[in-house]
């Protein structure tokens, strides 16, 4: 099975570059200014570049990821949880002493007050 956080890694830091650069881009237009333009629109071939390097890591990412999966039903199945073959058998619902009430598990715990028991001392 393929590893893929380091290809994802790859996109995720491509992603935060171009969202770095978008970040200049909209600093330089709050400035108001022609310079301030003139910087945005400097930024224009870097954001090109990185928007570029962010789609070919993403495309190589989904290439990779679905070249890894299987057309073999039996490879991708995850099989259910194994069911007992007799089902357990159900605790009395009444009074049960804080003790052994204790004793049991917390999901017996829940199923005993759920059904309506009783804890005495």
């Amino acid at each position: 099975m393929t590893d893929f956080k380091a290809l994802y890694d790859r996109v995720v830091n491509a992603q935060a570059a171009v969202q770095i650069i978008l970040n200049q881009i909209d600093a330089a237009l709050q400035l108001g200014t022609d310079e301030g333009a003139s910087e945005a629109l400097a930024l224009e071939t870097t954001l090109d570049e990185s928007i570029a390097k962010r789609d070919q890591s993403q495309t190589f990412y989904d290439k990779v990821k679905a070249a890894s999966q299987s057309n073999q039903v039996n490879v991708n199945f995850v099989p259910v949880s194994e069911t007992p073959a007799t089902p357990e058998e159900e605790q009395p619902v009444g009074v049960m002493k804080r003790a052994n009430f204790f004793a049991l598990d917390t999901a017996k715990r829940e199923q005993f007050i759920a059904k309506g028991g009783k804890i005495e001392e």
